[in-house]
């Protein structure tokens, strides 16, 4: 969030950039920064009561390769890129983006794409609150218990 300290977002970039030069990364794609309101979604960074709000985002991206050899290295790189950059991103209040986090909780549990596709089933659009859907989903996972579950998905 953008507060008071006008230009911390810049410092956040300039800082960024010197880790950059200092570590020899070289990015084959540009460095962004972004700035947004304040969104009502409460998983989002960006969340906050205050409608004037402004955020700064910074997007270090990476050209999406064809070869899954080459996406794989790529998702390592960004992974470093972020385990190493933790000091950096604690001393400035950054966040890695909903986006980020929600990619590597897929690649982290496999039941998460079964999640998604019972899910769809039963709630298609998106009418039902989280504990009404666990509720749902609880009942049937005692209903189907034994049985192969996946069919249903």
């Amino acid at each position: 969030r953008v507060d008071g300290t006008i230009g911390a977002d810049l410092d956040f970039m300039f800082d960024f950039l010197q880790y950059a030069h200092d570590n020899n990364h070289v990015y084959d794609s540009p460095i962004e920064q972004t700035w947004s309101r304040a969104s009502s979604s409460a998983l989002s960074p960006a969340c906050d009561i205050d409608e004037e709000a402004l955020f700064s985002w910074v997007r270090v991206g990476t050209v999406a390769s064809a070869s899954s050899a080459e996406g794989d290295l790529q998702k390592g790189f960004h992974r470093r890129l972020i385990k190493e950059t933790a000091t950096l991103r604690e001393q400035h209040s950054a966040l890695e983006s909903l986006s980020t986090v929600t990619s590597e909780i897929a690649t982290r549990y496999d039941a998460l794409d079964l999640f998604k596709v019972t899910r769809h089933r039963l709630d298609a659009y998106r009418i039902f609150l989280a504990d009404e859907l666990e509720k749902l989903l609880m009942y049937r996972r005692t209903e189907d218990l034994g049985k192969d579950v996946t069919k249903y998905a």
